[in-house]
């Protein structure tokens, strides 16, 4: 299936089954896209071939695999980014994007700007409406949106219960994060991540509509 055919709803609709089964992400209109294509080209050979239930029945969901794969794409092409990323800008182009959605300005009540710590992450606090969903069981919580690379470095130490000396910084792929922490000191990503391709206006935009949803209590987040 090439990127300009349209995708039947039957296979967008089990690939959003599968994301919004996540208890942990969130995946933006082309990460679905690109999923629903890819369930669609595989299952078609798959019965071409006469192999759908031999390859299926065992193994499982295709849908959930192939979700699974594409995330997995989509962290290493945030990881081996080549072009440069300002984070700042790109969460400028996420608020106004968010604003076009909701037919009005969104004015933030800090940032975009960078967070005060070693690792290159850029955060903004955005105000919440009444239709606002909670963030980790508080309704009352800030809206954060950050967009960095985590400390690998650190979260090695987390996961080691803070064993041994920190070393350098390492940074993991780029992600962006909706969350109610303001990066400040260690930053390892907090929140729910938002799976979108790597940092570009077009990935910024993509993350401002699913920002504005939110927002508005068109989704809420996963957990």
């Amino acid at each position: 299936m090439t990127e300009t055919t349209a995708v039947p709803e039957e296979y967008l609709a089990q690939v959003r089954e599968v994301a919004d089964a996540s208890r942990s992400r969130l995946c933006t209109p082309s990460i679905l896209r690109t999923a629903a294509s890819a369930l669609y080209d595989v299952e078609e050979q798959l019965y071409e071939h006469g192999i759908y239930e031999q390859f299926v029945r065992p193994l499982g969901s295709l849908a959930a695999r192939i979700m699974r794969a594409v995330e997995t794409r989509v962290m290493n092409e945030c990881y081996y980014v080549t072009t440069d990323v300002d984070p700042v800008s790109l969460l400028h182009t996420a608020i106004a994007a968010a604003s076009d959605r909701l037919g009005r300005p969104l004015e933030p009540t800090d940032g975009p700007a960078l967070g005060d710590g070693r690792e290159l992450v850029a955060y903004v606090v955005l105000p919440r409406e009444l239709e606002t969903p909670a963030i980790e069981n508080d309704d009352q919580a800030p809206v954060v949106v950050t967009l960095g690379r985590p400390d690998q470095e650190a979260l090695r130490l987390v996961y080691s219960s803070g064993g041994g000396p920190m070393g350098p910084y390492e940074p993991g792929p780029w992600a962006w994060h909706l969350t109610h922490k303001v990066p400040n000191g260690l930053y390892i990503g907090s929140g729910t991540q938002i799976t979108a391709p790597e940092p570009s206006d077009a990935s910024a935009a993509e993350v401002g509509e699913l920002i504005a949803d939110f927002l508005t209590g068109e989704i809420t987040l996963p957990g």
